[in-house]
């Protein structure tokens, strides 16, 4: 199974200890934008956090309930933001798949990008078959990377996510194989 993939402009890779400082750095970057959308991404969040995070994900990967990746820039290395395939039922070969941008790199398709290449993953390597995208109705820029995907809009699951206390409906979409043909 693939711990990395490149498109040429985008990498999508395993995360590592060395990315601490950079993740942490992305993230604090991007919390205004983040927190609304990602429970994780708290005004507490710290360092230690990510330090944290980061020592769980070899575990994660070899256990598989997920799949994350670092999403850098495949000529200097910068990190960029982050890819993820979770909420897996495998009986059903069944994955959710979700990302985030540093706000200084929004609106260079990194998003897009880096969701083609862990779609990629997620087909190729993990033998999924198909690839949910739950997206709070609010977040109108990760509506549109589903779009641009080509993922079908399958409508809105009431109290679908929740959020910070409190439950909130979401936009559902998903991809199958036959969807890459697109790209």
């Amino acid at each position: 199974m693939r711990t990395l993939l490149s498109d040429g402009t985008y990498t999508i890779q395993q995360f590592h200890p060395r990315d601490v400082d950079e993740l942490y750095e992305a993230i604090d970057e991007s919390r205004k934008e983040l927190a609304p959308y990602l429970p994780w991404c708290h005004e507490d969040y710290s360092k230690a956090d990510t330090r944290q995070w980061i020592a769980m994900q070899g575990s994660l990967w070899n256990d598989k309930p997920e799949y994350n990746f670092a999403v850098v820039d495949a000529k200097t290395g910068r990190l960029l933001g982050g890819v993820g395939l979770n909420r897996i039922i495998e009986i059903d070969r069944l994955a959710n798949i979700g990302w985030w941008t540093r706000t200084s790199e929004i609106g260079r398709g990194v998003a897009v990008e880096a969701a083609k290449l862990a779609t990629r993953f997620a087909f190729e390597d993990a033998g999924f078959i198909r690839i949910e995208i739950s997206i709070h109705t609010e977040n109108e820029k990760s509506i549109r990377v589903a779009e641009k995907l080509g993922a079908a809009r399958e409508g809105v699951l009431r109290n679908r996510l929740f959020l910070h206390g409190k439950a909130h409906d979401a936009v559902l979409f998903s991809l199958i194989p036959e969807d890459m043909k697109r790209w």
